[in-house]
């Protein structure tokens, strides 16, 4: 006689045990997970927060193990994620690289020594930031760059002048961000002038 109601035990406890299975891997950094519209979770993203001899609770820099990317040319660098594309579209005049990925707001990083100025920059800024050690205007471009028939998402950039060179970090956002996600603030804050 045949026994029922067995098989569906065993799948439950297969589907136990693979579940068991996923969370470790997630746990141990196996797995990420994307967000649409989000920065890349990772259980690595996180500062690990240990206690110093005085009772404190420091924060590791994230920043600490990311890559490194240096301009000679233009007198810049910053670090980034190992996990975020970087593209240098540099092109002679113009220092142009892109920082891309699955779940990231495209951002891009420019300088130039001409008086070419970026389209938005004829708008009226809506705050400061700061690049590097320097503060700049925040430009936000609501309708985006338009280029033919369609127009990109909006843009926000902060733009400063170095040593005569025009600095620009400029990042695709929503349609009514006006900030910085804290991914994007961590990139702009790793920015330094090398001259």
């Amino acid at each position: 006689m045949r026994q029922k109601g067995f098989a569906p035990i065993i799948i439950v406890l297969v589907l136990a045990l693979l579940g068991s299975l996923g969370y470790i891997a997630y746990l141990r950094g196996y797995l990420s997970f994307h967000i649409p519209n989000k920065t890349i979770i990772t259980p690595t993203s996180y500062p690990i927060e240990t206690k110093t001899s005085s009772g404190t609770m420091p924060t590791e820099n994230p920043a600490a193990n990311w890559k490194t990317y240096t301009n000679d040319q233009y007198h810049f660098s910053f670090k980034y994620p190992e996990w975020v594309i970087l593209d240098d579209k540099s092109v002679a005049g113009t220092a142009q690289v892109l920082l891309i990925a699955q779940g990231f707001n495209e951002t891009k990083i420019s300088a130039r020594k001409d008086d070419q100025s970026e389209y938005y920059l004829d708008t009226a800024p809506v705050g400061r930031a700061v690049i590097g050690n320097l503060s700049g205007n925040k430009y936000r471009l609501p309708q985006g760059y338009c280029d033919g028939p369609e127009c990109s998402s909006p843009i926000l950039a902060v733009t400063v002048v170095n040593n005569g060179i025009k600095y620009i970090f400029s990042v695709y956002v929503g349609k009514d961000v006006n900030t910085f996600t804290e991914l994007e603030s961590q990139i702009l804050s790793t920015f330094e002038f090398t001259q």
